[in-house]
């Protein structure tokens, strides 16, 4: 029964967490977002809100046919003259189309505010399984995609004057606790992690805040490619998860952000594995 009470007031204080209050709503009113990933998923969602919010976005993908869509998705919801939507084809995995792209957003605005680091993929499979390059490339994607991206836009970010300038990595539940089929894609989420809690302390010398998004899985067209190579004893741990719509992922993460959150997490389940730290690895001692 104690445990049981214990448990129940865990959840309670838990649910009091994710569900406070909006916080510094105007953050996002005349500032400029660059968000990578942004054609899609969890990057076109926050894109959109941020513009409902009064924000100009600039979204990369890699796609230009779909990028455009996207463009033409967000620019209705423009509510100031002010607002620009833009969208650049780039490949975050190139340092170089990062650095042009730059430039190319330098044409029409003048400042950099916040970073949202979306970009990414998972093809899950077995580790004997999958070939090496397989492993490379999420890599590549999923963890250098946000260094190249840092390193190009923070200096930017640094000669901000917005109070509130922060950098938002998105991860993860992979990245607090890996299983069988996530090898190749855990492993780049815990390089994000570990990036992220680096950069935290070290970019507080530029007074830009840092913020991780442990994200869970979202319909979105991600998922899609992520459930092709899935094996099935991966399915069958993973049971029958409900799936996040990327707007409700979005409205979290920008509220976390408005309160100025190091630790974003989706949901409660998140947030006890966050809490907890562990993984599904065995415990030293019994109790912690």
């Amino acid at each position: 029964v104690l445990v049981s009470s214990v448990v129940a007031s865990v959840l309670a204080i838990l649910a009091v967490m994710l569900i406070s209050g909006r916080g510094k709503k105007k953050i996002w009113e005349g500032s400029h977002c660059v968000i990578t990933g942004g054609s899609a998923g969890l990057g076109l969602a926050i894109a959109k809100e941020i513009v409902q919010l009064g924000g100009s976005v600039s979204i990369l993908a890699r796609n230009p046919q779909r990028l455009q869509e996207a463009e033409d998705e967000i620019r209705p919801l423009i509510t100031k003259d002010n607002q620009k939507v833009l969208s650049f084809p780039t490949d975050v995995t190139n340092e170089e189309e990062i650095e042009a792209t730059l430039q190319k957003i330098k044409e029409t605005e003048d400042k950099v505010d916040f970073l949202f680091c979306c970009a990414g993929v998972a093809k899950p499979g077995m580790f004997l399984d999958t070939p090496t390059k397989n492993f490379d490339d999420q890599m590549q994607l999923n963890y250098m995609g946000i260094v190249k991206s840092l390193k190009v836009f923070v200096p930017e970010i640094i000669n901000s004057s917005h109070p509130n300038k922060r950098v938002i990595l998105v991860s993860s539940a992979m990245g607090l606790s890996g299983f069988v089929g996530y090898s190749q894609y855990s492993a780049t989420k815990y390089a994000v992690r570990g990036l992220a809690e680096c950069l935290r302390n070290e970019f507080l010398l530029y007074d830009i805040g840092v913020s991780i998004f442990h994200a869970s899985s979202m319909d979105s067209p991600g998922y899609e490619v992520e459930e092709k190579t899935k094996p099935e004893i991966t399915r069958k741990i993973e049971g029958t998860s409900t799936l996040f719509q990327p707007s409700e992922a979005a409205s979290h993460c920008l509220r976390a952000v408005e309160n100025g959150k190091y630790h974003i997490c989706s949901d409660m389940v998140i947030e006890l594995m966050r809490m907890t730290g562990n993984g599904l690895t065995p415990r030293n001692y019994p109790v912690i």
